[in-house]
């Protein structure tokens, strides 16, 4: 069974799937390569789309759309991360799916942002179990 790639950003102690934004003229698969490499230095393979969702946020006026994919890691190279991520000491660590799934259910969501996301995360991590390989 495969494990599961986490990110934590070491200044708040949350965890959530690697990701970011879409840059100009880039598609989503080829920033969830870009995003994935940058954030955990994976080079990933065998992309197969999970779902995406839809996050309206009224009082800011933002339409987020959230892609997930699961993917199998193709080889580990050094991570580069953005100034951003490093001034807030994002790591990148692998569990186990049920390790996984203990973190993202039991951390705490203090935050507007983790808990949407956190929750959001929880959901989908369901939908792929049990944890099987794209290819």
């Amino acid at each position: 069974m495969g494990e599961v790639c986490l990110v934590c950003e070491a200044k708040e102690g949350f965890y959530t799937f690697p990701g970011g934004h879409i840059e100009n003229g880039e598609s989503p698969l080829q920033a969830l390569k870009r995003e994935t490499h940058e954030e955990t230095g994976a080079v990933i393979d065998a992309v197969k789309a999970i779902c995406l969702c839809r996050e309206i946020r009224t009082t800011e006026g933002v339409l987020q759309i959230t892609y997930y994919y699961q993917s199998v890691l193709s080889k580990q190279e050094e991570r580069h991360l953005t100034s951003e991520e490093t001034e807030r000491e994002t790591q990148s660590r692998w569990f186990t799916p049920e390790t996984c799934m203990d973190i993202l259910t039991n951390q705490k969501k203090s935050l507007y942002h983790q808990k949407f996301s956190g929750y959001r995360d929880i959901e989908v991590f369901r939908m792929i179990q049990p944890f099987t390989s794209p290819q």
